[in-house]
């Protein structure tokens, strides 16, 4: 081979070295900016507890919609899919900020949480202001609904859409699985706390920063078949059943009355159950 001959006329690619380097330099500073700017964004998000969010927005990195990047329409699509996600964590932020969701029942809340999984509302004044404004104005009967519905799901009088009255005792049956802890299908655990929250509201005290369901499954794990919690006794059994006993007889009637405001009925004076 001859190197003289053969290799005439090439030379080292100078000119476009130049400009790939020029791109690269480029590129490698509008991706720090990005990466900054991502960063950035996402600290904005917010989160019920008030902390900075961990992955947030970026999460949507991952998102197939990143195969659009190239065309408008694309990157108009990430855009819609990130701030989804921001105005997802918002409503939740102001729903916790707001207290309201400690009116709401399990219901209410899955329903509200599922909306926002699903299709979250834009997060504007006009759409914040409105629906916190029918939130609050509607939280009596918000209350009411969810102690009924807490009740009625633990009280073997309840027939449906009629009055009913608790007693001293609740049963939830299969609250907790063959293998000690709660039974995850039951959602026993969301009632229990659900009825500390809705015990606490009643009294007007402080809701405990411990769940009771925590203190149930520490006790439990522990070789314990009771716990005394203030106003509850708790009883579980080698079936599975767990057994609440509403130690004041002034809670109950309490209780009563809210079923009885709900249904707009007055409830006959009668034996209580349990």
């Amino acid at each position: 081979m001859n190197l003289s001959t053969d290799t005439r006329g090439l030379s080292p690619p100078t000119s476009e070295l130049d400009k790939l380097l020029e791109n690269r330099e480029r590129a490698q500073d509008l991706l720090t900016r990005a990466v900054e700017m991502i960063a950035e964004a996402n600290d904005l998000t917010p989160r019920q507890d008030g902390r900075v969010r961990g992955i947030g927005l970026a999460a949507e990195l991952r998102s197939s919609d990143w195969y659009g990047v190239n065309k408008p329409d694309g990157r108009e699509k990430l855009v819609k899919r990130c701030m989804n996600d921001f105005d997802k964590e918002g409503w939740l932020y102001l729903l916790k900020a707001s207290q309201l969701s400690q009116l709401m029942s399990k219901q209410d809340k899955d329903a509200y949480y599922e909306q926002l999984s699903k299709d979250p509302p834009p997060l504007n004044r006009e759409s914040v202001i409105g629906t916190f404004t029918e939130l609050f104005g509607n939280r009596h009967k918000t209350w009411r609904r969810g102690v009924v519905e807490l009740f009625a799901s633990l009280s073997g009088n309840y027939r449906s859409h009629d009055p009913f009255k608790v007693g001293k005792r609740l049963i939830i049956e299969h609250a907790f699985s063959e293998y000690c802890g709660w039974n995850f299908y039951r959602h026993a655990d969301d009632q229990v706390d659900d009825l500390q929250r809705v015990i606490a509201l009643i009294e007007g005290s402080d809701q405990p920063e411990d769940k009771l369901s925590n203190v149930v499954d520490r006790a439990k794990r522990a070789g314990d078949s009771e716990i005394d919690s203030g106003p509850l006794t708790l009883r579980w059994f080698r079936n599975g059943n767990l057994h609440i006993w509403i130690n004041d007889e002034a809670l109950i009637d309490r209780i009563n009355e809210i079923i009885a405001e709900h249904y707009g009925a007055t409830l006959a004076n009668g034996r209580r159950a349990g």
